[in-house]
């Protein structure tokens, strides 16, 4: 599989161990420094690993909902899937910053069949998120968070597969 994920951490070295590529992108200089200690540390290979900070901005055009980002665009984080041929991935996991434009964005990006996986899909702000890809067959996974015990829940869309007509 060829993966590209919007927010990096453990998934990172997860699917570096799992499958033949993955491309990261990351927004925090400083977990962007953790992570790619880590991944040298356990000599991962196959893994592309960008930082794309987002930039003071007043008029904004690709926002995060975190209210620490207010005035930041993250144009550069959400386009960065762009450098790749449409139809490039088995899977795009959106669980980072400005997650509705990031699967907005992931949509042309995904191999007929393949998946796009949002986490906290059942937050309000991400609606539009789950809107754009109604028509695909999805999977919710409800489930207590790590490290809370807040109960979230992960959706993941099965592209080119529209609903009813099978896996």
């Amino acid at each position: 599989m060829r993966v590209f994920e919007y927010g990096s951490g453990g998934s990172t070295l997860f699917f570096a161990n799992r499958v033949r590529e993955v491309i990261s992108v990351e927004h925090d200089p400083e977990w962007h420094a953790r992570t790619s200690e880590a991944l040298a540390a356990s000599d991962v290979r196959n893994c592309t690993y960008l930082l794309c900070p987002p930039k003071a901005q007043v008029d904004a055009r690709f926002v995060s909902s975190d209210p620490a980002y207010e005035g930041f665009d993250f144009a550069d984080y959400v386009a960065a899937v762009d450098a790749y041929p449409d139809g490039s991935f088995d899977l795009i996991t959106v669980d980072g910053r400005a997650r509705t434009d990031c699967v907005l964005a992931a949509r042309s990006k995904i191999k007929s069949g393949g998946l796009i996986l949002l986490d906290n899909s059942d937050r309000p702000q991400y609606r539009a998120a789950a809107e754009a890809l109604a028509q695909y067959e999805r999977l919710d996974f409800p489930g207590i968070a790590p490290y809370s015990t807040e109960v979230t829940q992960t959706t993941v869309w099965r592209i080119g597969t529209e609903r009813g007509h099978g896996a």
